[in-house]
């Protein structure tokens, strides 16, 4: 019996046709989202979920909802979202041909490939500030059914990053190499000389990496190093979608977004990705749930990391986060959200993984001692202004 179950379900997966991922999420970085905040800010569109990112059928819904509005979008504007709309258009409609796209395979329902991304940096005045980061994946996506879709790649990165990438900064003649400006005492006085500062602006570095570097050296390292070294790399997602995107659950290894606005003090989208459990539940029009958990990694001490010792005491590093928020949207430029958060040690706490539960009161009713964390958010469009928050 659980052979022909095995050959059904692998018939089913090879021979099923390809709905193009579109359950799968659009990545934090892509153009998309701004012409979704700037269509907000004018009033195209009313103000939009604040957990981010969205599904390709969700970015796709709100561009038609855009469409509809063209009398308020310039000829150039329109041109650019048809350009998007035929774009997540052609993965939404099932074809045999969605899947081969750069040189990938078709399988049916699977999408087998590899590619590889890659930055380099370099600081003119200080050519010794140089950084690199190069990353190759195999790449496996496609569609199980109508209604849920995964993706998953696994890599390996080779980077060279000086612990003064952001300020090896030179104050009164002294050089302060790799003193990030928010430490104690290191912006007492003093002024900056540019030919010191690193590659990158103040808090614009986020590692592209998981876990740990390997290198010649030192070997395992949590530490940026100016030696060539490498890491292990991987994201993965499973989507699925019901009622017209209204329930949605998502287990994922992405970058995420939560707030309204750049640089959320919530939950950034510079912040590395976590894997995680989602929930998205849209009530009705107007009330809308986002939920989250999932484990921050494994945050060793150092003796841990550098191999000194097998302390039981590691185990308390790692951490995990559980966030929610809870949305309404009286009318279509108000909008007013709730959201609890708690960082908790890694133990099996069911109650911080039920998205109906705030997790103040769970904390407070077992008597644990975590790091909550509770917000309020109002934001507002001022007719041909823009979004206030």
């Amino acid at each position: 019996m659980r052979r022909y179950l095995l050959a059904a379900l692998l018939f089913f997966l090879l021979l099923s046709p390809v709905f193009g991922q579109v359950h799968n999420t659009v990545e934090l970085g892509s153009p998309v989202y701004k012409i979704l905040d700037n269509a907000v800010q004018r009033g195209i569109l009313p103000i939009l979920p604040s957990a981010r990112p969205y599904s390709k059928l969700q970015v796709l819904s709100y561009l038609y909802e855009m469409k509809e509005m063209r009398n308020k979008l310039t000829p150039r504007e329109l041109v650019i979202l048809d350009s998007y709309i035929e774009k997540y258009s052609v993965q939404v409609q099932p074809s045999w041909k969605n899947a081969s796209v750069g040189g990938q395979g078709n399988f049916g329902s699977i999408a087998l490939g590899f590619y590889s991304d890659g930055e380099f940096r370099l600081n003119v005045n200080a050519p010794s500030n140089w950084y690199m980061h190069t990353a190759f994946f195999a790449n496996l996506k496609g569609d199980i059914s109508s209604w849920l879709s995964f993706n998953t790649a696994f890599g390996v990165t080779g980077d060279r990053v000086t612990a003064d990438f952001t300020y090896g900064t030179n104050i009164d003649g002294a050089t302060i190499s790799g003193t990030p400006p928010y430490a104690e005492g290191a912006l007492q006085g003093g002024t900056y000389t540019l030919g010191s500062l690193g590659v990158y602006a103040p808090y614009h570095f986020t590692k592209q990496w998981n876990g740990y570097h390997l290198t010649l050296s030192k070997h395992i390292t949590a530490e940026v190093s100016d030696e060539l070294s490498g890491a292990f790399t991987f994201m993965d997602e499973i989507n699925t979608s019901f009622f017209n995107n209204n329930l949605i659950f998502r287990v994922a290894n992405v970058r995420r977004e939560w707030g309204q606005g750049d640089g959320s003090l919530t939950l950034s989208g510079t912040a590395r990705p976590f894997e995680g459990v989602e929930e998205h539940i849209r009530f009705a029009k107007w009330i809308n749930l986002s939920f989250c958990f999932g484990s921050l990694g494994n945050w060793f001490t150092d003796s841990a990391i550098n191999n000194d010792d097998d302390d039981d005491d590691d185990v308390s590093e790692q951490k995990m986060l559980t966030i929610q928020t809870l949305e309404f949207f009286p009318l279509k430029w108000l909008y007013f959200s709730f959201t609890s958060e708690v960082i908790w040690g890694k133990r099996f706490e069911i109650g911080y993984m039920n998205p109906l539960i705030l997790s103040l009161y769970y904390q407070n009713n077992h008597g644990d001692f975590d790091n909550i964390g509770i917000s309020a958010t109002a934001a507002g469009i001022i007719p041909f202004a823009g979004k206030v928050y």
